[in-house]
């Protein structure tokens, strides 16, 4: 049998100091600080802060705690249970992490009996993703290729059928409460048992004669999209193409004056992931010299015998974190919810089955209070979704207490002017703590929950959610995403200060 192609993505190796010794570190710095150190005045610094706005209608939640000394900081509204936009995402994670866990990984096959080639899902949100094949040095051309390479070494030269087994997964691809109006958008890429290259085509443009369409190029090429152009070139006006896609179908219609060749793509979101996979590897076996007869989706109840898998691909559930969280990639994320669903029932993932396997690691990780907490898909995109600031530092600090998962949650979050959505972020605050964060913003939501680390002895937690902000006012989102920065900055501030005092304390 030839030896499986083995595409693995790095797991991270860092963990947290074993217990006992963080406890000893915890234990010893209560014991050496001053007793009549001054504590930071965070609740009345924010207080301040938030009546300087004068927020009006605005709803927000903000809970602020102390994990080293398990002491609260700062509780505003901190119970109100607000739409959390992507900081859904920390919910989604912590449970795959404890539903999963950490060792986890998903897989994708490619199978061979007889004549018949099978390609199975798992419902690997990377499969074919560019930044992280980036990572390894590939692209998906290189990737299908070394596929091809097994199917060849295996000395098949013809296929009489090439399978699409998509049944870990149900086959409803967006979620019923996303916005009709932009699925066809990256943002709310579809999510399946098989899903390659985030589920999208890529789009450029590139002019041609004034007045006449631009020529378009897009990829991964494949004949079942079709693509209408009504796009323009021009040189009087700003460049600006768009593209939508007639939901159901494959067929992309592109718009706009095209004044630059563009290098940037335009992404543009694929109906049936599965099907579209199938028919990409087939096109690419054909050009190889490989004949494939028919390609098709199994059925539901159809039995597969299992024959040699010829070719896998295995990713770590760390890296799949990572991407979710630092880069709040929305499909990942519906990916783990479906998967946990998959896992706890035996039955298709869904958002139905996955949302009751989340509800129960909640109820694991905060006991009966996990009731006040509404999971309606795993990304953040629906409005359905309900949490409050005070539940969602509680699941901060649960996942922090955990030597096994905490250090590989914490590693999957942003960092201020470093990484991921927050790697623009913070450019007028001056932060001196160590700070990991997830960042959310839907329309009138903004949100911004993580850590921030002073020291490697201590640890808070916060959680900043705002709901129902005036949206009538240019720049107003810009201006709500900076002023959580601000209060982040005001914590970290309020920390030096008390750092600093209790560093006179001990000297003087």
């Amino acid at each position: 049998m030839p030896h499986p192609i083995e595409t693995h993505a790095p797991r991270s190796a860092k963990r947290l100091r074993p217990r006992p010794f963080r406890l000893l570190w915890i234990l010893l710095a209560l014991i050496l600080a001053p007793a009549d150190a001054p504590a930071a005045d965070i609740q009345g610094a924010l207080e301040q802060l938030l009546t300087s706005i004068q927020v009006g209608d605005t709803k927000y939640s903000v809970a602020v705690y102390d994990l080293t000394r398990q002491i609260p900081l700062a509780e505003i509204h901190a119970d109100q249970p607000l739409i959390p936009a992507s900081n859904q995402k920390l919910i989604t994670t912590a449970s795959a992490l404890l539903t999963l866990g950490p060792d986890f990984d998903f897989q994708t096959q490619l199978i061979r009996r007889g004549s018949t080639l099978i390609l199975r899902g798992d419902g690997d949100p990377a499969l074919g993703d560019p930044r992280i094949l980036a990572q390894l040095e590939l692209d998906y051309e290189q990737l299908i290729q070394s596929w091809i390479q097994q199917i060849k070494k295996s000395g098949l030269t013809h296929v009489t059928e090439l399978i699409i087994d998509d049944r870990a997964f149900d086959r409803t691809f967006v979620h019923p409460n996303w916005p009709a109006e932009q699925l066809h958008k990256w943002s709310f890429a579809p999510v399946a048992a098989l899903n390659f290259n985030d589920n999208c085509v890529e789009l450029f443009t590139c002019p041609t004669t004034v007045g006449q369409p631009p020529k378009i190029h897009f990829t991964p090429l494949l004949s079942p999209i079709q693509i209408t152009n009504h796009a323009r070139t021009v040189t009087n006006k700003k460049d600006g193409p768009g593209a939508s896609r007639k939901i159901g179908t494959n067929q992309i219609t592109v718009r706009g004056p095209v004044k630059l060749r563009r290098i940037k793509p335009i992404e543009v979101t694929i109906h049936d992931p599965p099907v579209f996979l199938g028919n990409l590897l087939a096109n690419h076996l054909k050009n190889a010299g490989i004949t494939v007869d028919r390609v098709r989706r199994v059925k539901d109840d159809e039995p597969i015998h299992d024959g040699a898998v010829i070719a896998a691909v295995r990713t770590p559930l760390p890296v799949i974190l990572d991407r979710t969280n630092t880069d709040s990639q929305n499909m990942f994320a519906e990916a783990l919810i479906k998967r946990m669903g998959l896992h706890a029932t035996g039955q298709p993932g869904s958002w139905s089955n996955g949302t009751a396997a989340i509800r129960l690691a909640l109820s694991h990780m905060l006991g009966p209070d996990a009731a006040a907490i509404i999971v309606d898909d795993g990304s953040g995109l629906s409005r359905e979704n309900r949490v409050s600031a005070r539940l969602l530092v509680r699941i901060l600090a649960y996942m922090h207490q955990s030597p096994q998962l905490g250090q590989i949650y914490i590693d999957s979050l942003a960092r201020p002017r470093k990484t991921g959505t927050l790697a623009k972020r913070f450019s007028t605050v001056n932060l001196v703590s160590d700070v990991r964060a997830k960042s959310g913003s839907i329309n009138r939501v903004i949100a911004l929950s993580g850590y921030i680390m002073p020291d490697e002895q201590r640890t808070i937690a916060f959680s900043i959610l705002i709901n129902d902000y005036s949206s009538k006012k240019s720049g107003i989102k810009g201006g709500m995403k900076r002023f959580t920065e601000q209060l982040v900055g005001t914590i970290d501030a309020q920390l030096t200060k008390e750092s600093q005092a209790a560093a006179v304390e001990v000297g003087g």
